[in-house]
């Protein structure tokens, strides 16, 4: 037995030595293997660092932008608040300067009440002098007006807007009194005066902001002459329309519209509109 054993050891020394060589080559290529990881591994790591440190800066960034966000945030609340605050006042200042309109161009028309516009007169028949020319032709024109001497106290023409019309400018008269004025204008609606085959309308002279409001009813009545509805436009601007036994009031044009355009096809159409009054030309001035 013991000769046996002898006799293998060469053959076991020769094993053990290969399979040394063999761990040696093994930890070799680990180690290299080692050595390129680590250096990925590092690279990585630094990879990694600079990867966090941006996210940081990013993060700081975030930070400063979203308390930037809320400060905007505060300062539009601020401006909300200003807007519905500036809101609220410019409601306030807009009927404020409406009522002032509506006192100021009722003062301007009660300076003019006792005016009348000669829209359609004949240029230059007046001649030099317009007063005397009125004061001999209405009681001729309208033969129930009688006698105007010294009713009659100031009138010349006036342009429109559109200096370029064809037609004659407007003659603008003064009467002493009002109820003069009123018993012209009444003459005129009930006789109206034609010259040279055109007609010559008589109407009061009113403020500008008065004739657009009252101008602005013009396609109502249109519409209700058309269907024979008897219909008064009164002083300032107000439209009272006679329909089915009932009578109903308007302010507004389009109100009054829509509700001409719901009545019945008429019978007879009315030969011409109750208007209290004659708006002024939509070219002509106001004053």
């Amino acid at each position: 037995m013991t000769d046996s054993s002898k006799k293998f050891e060469p053959g076991l020394a020769v094993k053990t030595r290969g399979m040394s060589d063999m761990e040696a080559i093994a930890e070799a290529v680990l180690e290299k293997q080692r050595g390129y990881l680590e250096t990925r591994f590092d690279k990585l790591q630094q990879m990694g660092e600079d990867t966090e440190a941006k996210l940081g800066a990013i993060q700081a960034d975030l930070f400063s932008l979203n308390e930037s966000i809320g400060s905007v945030n505060v300062e539009l609340d601020k401006i909300r608040s200003d807007v519905e605050s500036n809101r609220g006042k410019l409601t306030s200042y807009e009927a404020t300067l409406e009522t002032m309109q509506f006192k100021l161009a009722d003062m301007e028309d009660r300076s003019r009440r006792c005016n009348v516009r000669a829209i359609g007169l004949p240029e230059g028949i007046e001649g030099s002098n317009a007063v005397q020319y009125l004061t001999k032709s209405l009681p001729k024109w309208f033969p129930t007006l009688g006698n105007l001497d010294g009713e009659i106290m100031r009138a010349h023409r006036v342009y429109g807007d559109n200096r370029k019309r064809s037609g004659p400018r407007t003659l603008i008269f003064n009467t002493l009194r009002y109820t003069t004025r009123q018993l012209i204008l009444r003459a005129a609606k009930k006789s109206p005066l034609t010259m040279n085959g055109r007609p010559v309308r008589l109407s009061p002279d009113y403020s500008g902001y008065t004739v657009k409001r009252r101008q602005a009813f013009t396609q109502a009545m249109n519409m209700a002459r058309a269907k024979g509805v008897e219909f008064f436009l009164l002083y300032p601007a107000t439209l009272k329309v006679k329909a089915a036994g009932k009578t109903e009031a308007f302010q507004s044009a389009e109100e009054a519209e829509d509700f001409i355009s719901s009545l019945p096809a008429p019978r007879v159409p009315l030969a011409a509109g109750n208007d209290d009054s004659v708006p002024g030309q939509p070219d002509e001035a106001a004053g």
